[in-house]
C-alpha cells in the first residue's frame, strides 16, 4: 500500500457529477449482447440527448445526465429470438420508469403516408401501446452498430419510428422503402458513464426502494478468514450528507450511518500488527469521545479525523459497479508521527493477507481489488399494475369516504375533499366527473390513463389508476386547492341511473312553466334541530324574511335559461349523458319582489329585482334542499341567501358566496288545493285515485244531479239526454261513476280532470286467433301471403274498453247549431249539459254516432269504430283525447269554493264544497287560462235546466252563489243506485245472484261466462257445467257476462 495522506480534489467530483451526450460513430465492439434480456443497463442516445420516460409516461430527452435523472435514462435490452433471414428485434425496458418502449398507433392509423406528419400534433409521444419489437442494429453478439434509425413494423411494408421534432420526441409512420429518408434522427445504444451519487440516491438505490429501507451492497470477492467484518456488510446502512462546517454540504461526500446510530470512519490504527505492510482499519463511532455539538455533523466537524468519516460513491450504471473513496487518510510514519500527505485517490479496498484464505477490507490508493455491486442491475420482467375505468360519469371518493368536489363556497375556484353531510353527490354536477380514457386501442384500453373533467366547472386533468393489494390507487394529480399524492387510495363510483344521466336540469331546480302560472311555493329551512321552520315575511310592516314558524307562499317567475358545465364528448360511455341547463328565477308575491334591502337583509317589498338560481346543496328525508344563490348572466354571483346566525331573529341575509356555511331550503308547492281530488281516505275515497260512485248534492236546496227524467216538466228532449237536478225521491238513480281522466300526469295534480258517467259497462279484452297452418295463407281478398296474421282464418284481438253515457258540455254542438235548442236552453241562451254514449279506451273517448250508439256494448270494438270514423272523415270530430291540462267539453274539474279550508277535511261539508268546472273563458295567452280561471263555465241551474255559466260569470261571484252557479258536496254511499244490488237479477231464463264472496249463476249450463271487476280485469272465464253454479269472486262490483245474454253488474259482499 502507498502510505500517503489523500485528498480528493473538488474538480474530480464536478467532472463526474454530470455527463453530457457525445455523438458516437460506426460500431461499438464493447457492447456485446445475447439473445434474451441483458443484465447490463444502457442509454439510448438520440440527436444529442438521452431518451427517457418522464413521470407522466411520455417519451423525453435529456441533454445532461445527472444523478437525479439517471434512472430514467437507463434501459435493459432484450434481443428477440433470431428468425432466419430477418434482422434481430430489440425491446427496451426503462429501468427507472419500469415501462417498455411501446407506443400506440392511436392517432396515426388514419394519417397519410406522404407527407409524413409527426404525432402527437401538440404533445410528446407516450409509452404503453401496442407497437414494440424495434429494428435497430443488424448485429449484436460481438458488438452493435451505432447511428441507426429506430423503427417498428406494424404491417409487412409499413413502419412507425421515433423522431425528434424540435426538442420533442414524436412518432412518424411511413412505408418501408422510405426508412432511411424519413428517420434521419439516428439512435445509438451506449454505455452509461460513471456518476457520483448523493445520499438520497444511495438510500433509495436510485428510486427503487424507500429511503429508510437501508443499503445492502455486494462485494466480490468479500472479507474472508478473519474476525474482522466488512463494515459495509455488518448490516444495512444509510447515507447521510456530509458537511464542511456542520451545515454546508461537502459535494457528494456522505457519512455512513449504521442501524445503531454509529458512524463509519477510517481509523489510524492498523488491522494487523505483524507484517511489513500494515493496513488501516475501519471503526464505528457513536461520537461520544468527540466534542459533542448540536448534531452529529457538528461532532464530526470537530473531530480530528473528520475527513475520514466522508465517503464518495461513484456509480458505473452499465455494470452496476461502485467505487467508494475516502476523502482523507492520515497515518503514522516511521518516526511515529501522524502525517497528512495528499494523494491522488484512496479507495475502499480489499487486501489479501493469505492467498485464498484471508482477506480484509481497508483502504488503498491504487486499486479497489473487489467489485462492489449496488444492486441496480437488470430489469427482470414487469407486470403492470396500471388499471383504468370505463368512460362514464363518476363520483370520486378517497379512503375516508370524502368526495372530490368544488362545493358552493368554492364555486369552481378551488376543489377539496368534501365530507358528505346529508348530501347526494349523484344530484350535484359539481361533485361529479366525466371520465374518458385517453387511449382507446384494444391493447391499451384496460390500462389507459383517464381524463377527468368536473361536470359543472369544466376543470380537468389526467390521472393514472393502479391496482394494488385489492385497492385502487392513483398516481399524483392535483387541482387548485387539493393535491393527491401518488399511491393515494381512490374509489371511482359510476353513476348508472338513467334518470340522472338524462336529466338536463340536474343540480338546479327546474319548475314546470305551467305550474308556475298557478302554483305558489313555500321554502322549508334545513336545520339540524328543527324541520318545521319556513321562510316567512315579518308581521305588519316588517318586510324582512325570516326562518320561523308558519310560512309565506311565494310566486316564482322564470327568467333566462342557459347552458352550463361540460358538454359530454360524443364517445361510447359519454354520449347520451345530458347537456346541463339552469334557469334563473324571481321570487315575488303580488306586487312585491324578494331582494336585498337595508343591512343586506332579504326583504319582500319594492326592491330591485334579484334573479337567483336554486342550486341543490343537500338531500334529506327524500327531499331536495337548495341554496338560493344570486345570479349574474350565465354565472353565479358572489352572494347567496342565508339565515343569519349572529342573533336570535333568524332573518335572511345576503351573505358572501365564499362563506363556508350555506343555508338550504326545500321548495314545495303550497299544499292549499285549488281543485278537489277524490283521494281523501278520511272521506272513504281511494288513496290511489280509484274510480268511485258519487252523488252530487247542491248545498242550498239539497237537490241532486241526476240523469234527467222530468218529462212532465218539459225538461227532456227526444234526441238529447240532459243532466238534471231534483230531489232524491224523484230520481231513478243518484250515483255517478267518477273516474280519472288526467290526474297524475302534467298539472293534473293541481287541476284533476275526471270523466263522469252513468249506465256503464266494462267490456273485457277479447283474445285473438292466429291461423295455425304453416303454409297456404290467404288474405280476405284472396291474395296469398306468408304472414299467418294476415290470413282470413286469423282473428285479431279486441282491446277492452268502457261503454257508458258520459257527461259532456254541449258547447261544440251549440256552436254548430246556431246556439239554439236543444243544445241551449233558449236561442242564444246558456249551453246545456247532458250525456252521450261513448267508449273510453286508454286516453281516447270515442263518441258513438252513425249507428254505433245503437249497438250493444259487447258487439263494439274500438278498431272498427276508428276505421269507420276515418273512412267517414269524422275521426277528429268524435274521437277525443283525454290528455293535457286544458279544459275539455267531456272532462270535469271540481273547483274548491274555499281552498284554504279544504286541505285537511275529515268530513264532507262547506269546507270542501266546490263548483263543477267545464271550460275557461280567459284569453288564450292568460297564465290562468287552464288552471283556476277567474272567468269560466260552471254548472248552474236556469229555469230548472242544468246549464253552464256564460262569459260574464266570475269565480269571485260564483263561489258565493252568484250567477246561479251551483255549489256542491258529494255523498259517497256504498252500493248506490248506479250499481245493481245483491238481489236476484233475471236475464231471460238465466239468473245471476251475488253472494258473500261469490256469484251464483242458475240456468246457464253449457254456456260460457266471463266475470270481470270494475277495472276490466278478468276474474273468471269458464264454461258452466251445471244448472246452478257458484263462482268465487272478490268483494265489490263485478260484471257478469253470460253467453247469449246482456252483461249485468252485481255487488259481491
Amino acid at each position: 500500500m502507498n502510505k500517503k495522506f489523500s485528498t480528493l480534489v473538488a474538480g474530480a467530483a464536478l467532472l463526474l457529477g454530470a455527463v453530457s451526450a457525445n455523438a458516437q460513430v460506426g460500431f461499438d465492439g464493447d457492447i456485446k449482447l445475447k439473445e434474451g434480456q441483458s443484465e447490463n443497463l444502457y442509454q439510448i442516445q438520440i440527436k444529442g440527448g438521452y431518451l427517457t420516460i418522464n413521470e407522466t409516461g411520455k417519451l423525453d430527452t435529456v441533454n445532461t445526465v445527472t444523478s437525479k435523472n439517471l434512472a430514467r435514462t437507463l434501459w435493459c435490452v432484450t434481443v428477440g429470438k433470431e428468425v432466419q433471414g430477418q434482422q434481430p428485434k430489440f425491446d427496451f425496458l426503462n429501468k427507472g420508469a419500469q415501462a417498455y418502449l411501446d407506443v400506440t398507433m392511436d392517432g396515426l392509423a388514419g394519417a397519410a403516408y406522404a407527407p409524413e406528419v409527426s404525432y402527437p400534433a401538440a404533445d410528446t409521444a407516450a409509452v404503453g401501446g401496442e407497437i414494440g419489437g424495434w429494428a435497430y442494429s443488424s448485429v449484436y453478439k460481438n458488438g452493435i452498430e451505432l447511428n441507426k434509425p429506430l423503427f417498428s413494423y406494424f404491417t409487412p411494408d409499413s413502419v412507425v419510428g421515433l423522431v425528434i421534432d424540435g426538442s420533442v420526441v414524436k412518432l412518424k409512420k411511413t412505408s418501408a422503402d422510405k426508412i432511411a429518408t424519413v428517420f434521419t434522427d439516428s439512435v445509438s445504444l451506449v454505455k452509461a458513464d460513471a456518476i457520483e451519487l448523493n445520499a438520497e440516491e444511495i438510500n433509495t438505490v436510485l428510486g427503487s426502494q424507500k429511503a429508510t429501507d437501508g443499503v445492502d451492497l455486494t462485494f466480490t470477492p468479500d472479507v474472508k478468514g478473519t474476525d474482522l467484518k466488512n463494515p459495509f456488510k455488518v448490516g444495512k446502512f444509510l447515507a447521510v450528507q456530509a458537511t464542511t462546517d456542520g451545515s454546508t454540504a461537502d459535494g457528494h461526500f456522505v457519512n455512513v450511518l449504521s442501524k445503531d446510530s454509529s458512524y463509519l470512519y477510517v481509523d489510524t490504527s492498523y488491522t494487523n500488527v505483524i507484517g511489513a505492510a500494515k493496513f488501516l482499519a475501519y471503526k464505528w463511532s457513536d461520537l461520544r469521545y468527540a466534542t459533542i455539538g448540536k448534531s452529529a455533523q457538528d461532532s464530526i466537524k470537530d473531530n480530528a479525523l473528520a475527513s475520514q468519516f466522508k465517503f464518495l460513491f461513484t456509480y458505473y450504471p452499465t455494470n452496476d459497479s461502485l467505487e467508494i473513496q475516502v476523502k482523507d487518510v492520515m497515518f503514522e510514519d516511521a518516526t511515529g508521527v501522524f502525517v497528512d500527505t495528499p494523494t491522488d485517490s484512496v479507495y475502499v479496498s480489499l487486501q489479501e493477507l493469505v492467498k485464498d484464505q484471508t482477506r480484509i477490507l481497508t483502504v488503498d490508493s491504487v486499486a479497489q481489488n473487489t467489485r462492489i455491486g449496488f444492486g441496480y442491475k437488470g430489469c427482470g420482467t414487469i407486470t403492470s399494475d396500471k388499471t383504468s375505468k370505463d368512460n362514464g360519469l363518476y363520483v370520486i371518493y378517497n379512503a375516508k369516504g370524502q368526495v372530490l368536489a368544488s362545493p358552493i363556497h368554492k364555486n369552481g375556484s378551488a376543489y377539496e375533499w368534501v365530507t358528505l353531510d346529508e348530501q347526494d353527490p349523484e344530484h350535484m354536477p359539481a361533485y361529479q366527473w366525466l371520465v374518458q380514457k385517453t387511449q382507446n386501442s384494444e391493447t391499451l384500453k384496460a390500462t389507459s390513463p383517464l381524463k377527468i373533467t368536473n361536470r359543472e366547472f369544466k376543470h380537468n386533468t389526467t390521472v393514472q389508476l393502479r391496482s394494488k393489494d385489492d385497492k385502487i390507487t392513483a398516481d399524483a394529480f392535483s387541482f387548485t386547492g387539493v393535491s393527491v399524492a401518488a399511491g393515494s387510495v381512490v374509489r371511482f363510483e359510476q353513476i348508472t341511473d338513467s334518470t340522472i344521466l338524462k336529466d338536463s336540469y340536474l343540480g338546479y331546480r327546474k319548475f314546470d312553466k305551467d305550474s308556475l302560472k298557478v302554483a305558489k311555493y313555500k321554502f322549508n329551512y334545513l336545520h339540524p334541530y328543527a324541520q318545521d321552520k319556513w321562510i316567512k315575511r315579518g308581521e305588519g310592516k316588517d318586510s324582512v324574511l325570516y326562518a320561523t314558524d308558519g310560512y309565506t307562499a311565494f310566486t316564482i317567475s322564470e327568467g333566462t335559461q342557459v347552458n352550463y358545465g361540460e358538454n359530454p364528448a360524443n364517445v361510447d360511455g359519454l354520449k347520451g349523458i345530458a347537456k346541463l341547463y339552469r334557469n334563473q328565477y324571481l321570487i315575488s308575491l303580488n306586487a312585491d319582489t324578494v331582494g336585498v334591502g337595508a343591512e343586506n337583509k332579504i326583504v319582500l317589498g319594492q326592491v330591485v329585482l334579484d334573479s337567483v338560481y336554486f342550486k341543490e346543496n343537500n338531500h334529506y328525508d327524500s327531499n331536495h334542499y337548495y341554496a338560493i344563490v344570486e345570479a349574474s348572466a350565465n354565472a353565479i354571483a358572489s352572494n347567496k341567501f342565508g339565515v343569519a346566525d349572529d342573533g336570535m331573529t333568524a332573518n335572511l341575509k345576503s351573505q358572501p358566496l365564499a362563506e363556508t356555511r350555506t343555508s338550504a331550503f326545500a321548495i314545495k308547492v303550497d299544499d292549499v288545493p285549488l281543485y278537489r281530488r277524490f283521494n281523501n281516505v278520511a272521506l272513504n275515497e281511494s288513496a290511489t285515485d280509484g274510480a268511485d260512485t258519487l252523488r252530487f248534492m247542491e248545498t242550498i236546496r239539497k237537490e241532486y244531479l241526476m240523469d234527467e227524467n222530468n218529462r212532465e216538466g218539459g225538461l227532456m228532449d227526444k234526441n238529447v239526454n240532459y243532466l238534471g237536478i231534483w230531489t232524491a225521491d224523484k230520481a231513478t238513480g243518484l250515483g255517478f261513476h267518477v273516474d280519472t281522466a288526467w290526474v297524475t300526469r302534467g298539472l293534473g295534480y293541481i287541476k284533476p280532470q275526471y270523466l263522469i258517467s252513468v249506465d256503464r259497462t266494462v267490456v273485457p279484452a277479447k283474445g285473438g286467433y292466429i291461423c295455425e297452418e304453416t303454409t297456404g295463407h290467404i288474405t280476405a281478398d284472396g291474395t296469398p301471403t306468408d304472414n299467418a296474421e294476415e290470413c282470413y282464418h286469423s282473428k285479431p284481438g279486441v282491446a277492452g274498453f268502457v261503454h257508458a253515457k258520459f257527461l259532456v258540455s254541449f258547447a261544440d254542438s251549440a256552436a254548430a247549431h246556431g246556439f239554439d235548442k236543444p243544445y241551449t236552453d233558449i236561442k242564444n241562451g246558456y249551453t246545456r249539459v247532458g250525456f252521450v254514449k261513448a267508449i273510453q279506451s286508454g286516453d281516447k273517448l270515442f263518441i258513438l254516432v252513425n249507428g254505433f250508439e245503437n249497438m250493444k256494448p259487447e258487439d263494439l270494438d274500438t278498431a272498427t269504430v276508428a276505421k269507420a270514423y276515418t273512412d267517414a272523415k269524422i275521426y277528429n270530430t268524435y274521437v277525443k283525447s283525454l290528455k293535457n291540462d286544458n279544459h275539455k267539453n267531456y272532462t270535469w274539474s271540481f273547483r274548491y269554493v274555499t281552498p284554504e279550508t279544504a286541505a285537511n277535511v275529515v268530513k264532507e261539508g262547506p269546507e270542501n264544497s266546490f263548483l263543477i268546472e267545464s271550460a275557461s273563458y280567459e284569453p288564450v295567452a292568460a297564465n290562468n287560462r287552464d288552471i283556476a280561471p277567474e272567468k269560466a263555465a260552471w254548472i248552474k241551474m236556469q229555469n230548472g235546466c242544468i246549464v253552464l255559466t256564460d262569459k260574464s260569470s266570475t269565480f269571485s261571484n260564483a263561489k258565493t252563489g252568484g250567477d246561479g252557479a251551483l255549489v256542491f258536496n258529494v255523498e259517497n254511499k256504498e252500493n248506490d243506485d248506479l250499481a245493481t244490488d245483491n238481489e236476484a237479477i233475471a236475464t231471460s231464463e238465466v239468473t245471476v245472484i251475488a253472494q258473500n264472496g261469490a256469484v251464483r249463476i242458475a240456468n246457464a249450463e253449457g254456456k260460457k261466462v266471463v266475470i270481470t271487476n270494475i277495472l276490466g280485469q278478468t276474474i273468471a272465464n269458464t264454461v258452466i257445467t251445471s244448472s246452478d253454479a257458484v263462482i268465487a269472486a272478490p268483494a265489490g262490483v263485478v260484471v257478469v257476462a253470460v253467453e247469449g245474454e246482456e252483461a249485468v253488474k252485481a255487488i259481491v259482499k
